[in-house]
């Protein structure tokens, strides 16, 4: 009885039939869209693409290794044609024929589709992306064009942010020197009222020394552009931060107790 009631209401016959009739409809209408009568020949041609044969195409799956199985669920999610479609390392198991088709069929056969592609091939990038996300130090960052482009938006972003940082520097070098001799002459005079100034001055430097524009270029507000808690009341230059290198080598193998082949395939086959 508890069962009966957790399930809620019984459905009397013409509420289970109205039910049926909209998902008997639903269902032909999602089969119109998908054009049943197109499927098989579009499924055909993305396997062709991705270098099936036409007997392998008509094989059982289970013959097939695990390399060509990876290009079994690559053609399912292009024909799937979702709205996402989420391409980790595509190229891994295809040979270069492959590798054109799909970089082809990308950039010109997925109208309306948002593509998100991790890849470390740079011409496949460069030939079908479109905009380059960039994720460092669990933040985001986005660089219209492909990745020569983000190579390029990058370079110059760095070599700017150094200029930057060389001027603003400079500059807070001069005024500090400009402080100390105010102090200076202010001691030598016993002039308080000076070296009061001197004083709020090496405050206001502290505070409020940095750039005076804001990412978007306009100049600065404080109210506006920099809310919240902050130990200066200017933003500070940030230097891009190069990526550590790899370096891997290989070790040194063990020297062999005996000479000749360590193994040996005789009649194989």
């Amino acid at each position: 009885a508890a069962d009966s009631a957790a399930a809620g209401p019984a459905m009397t016959h013409a509420e289970a039939a109205a039910k049926a009739q909209a998902l008997l409809t639903e269902l032909y209408q999602q089969l119109a869209e998908s054009d049943t009568d197109a499927a098989e020949g579009r499924a055909r041609q993305i396997l062709g693409g991705l270098g099936f044969s036409q007997e392998t195409m008509d094989g059982p799956t289970a013959s097939l290794s695990g390399g060509w199985r990876m290009r079994v669920s690559l053609a399912c999610a292009l024909f799937g044609a979702p709205d996402l479609l989420c391409l980790d390392e595509p190229t891994n198991h295809l040979d270069l024929e492959a590798i054109l088709w799909l970089q082809e069929y990308l950039a010109h056969c997925c109208e309306g589709q948002t593509l998100l592609l991790v890849s470390h091939d740079r011409a496949f990038l460069n030939a079908v992306c479109q905009e380059t996300v960039e994720l460092k130090q669990q933040q985001l960052r986005y660089f219209p064009g492909p990745y020569d482009a983000y190579v390029e938006a990058k370079a110059a972003a760095a070599l700017a942010s150094s200029r930057q940082a060389a001027a603003l520097d400079k500059q807070r070098k001069h005024m500090e020197a400009s402080i100390s001799a105010a102090e200076k002459q202010a001691r030598q005079a016993g002039d308080d009222k000076k070296l009061l100034q001197a004083a709020s001055r090496k405050k206001k430097l502290e505070e409020r020394h940095g750039m005076d524009r804001n990412a978007a270029g306009r100049k600065f507000k404080l109210n506006r552009d920099l809310a919240g808690y902050h130990d200066s009341k200017r933003p500070q230059v940030v230097l891009e931060t190069a990526d550590k290198p790899f370096d891997f080598s290989w070790p040194q193998p063990d020297t062999t107790r005996a000479g000749g082949p360590l193994l040996q395939l005789r009649s194989v086959g």
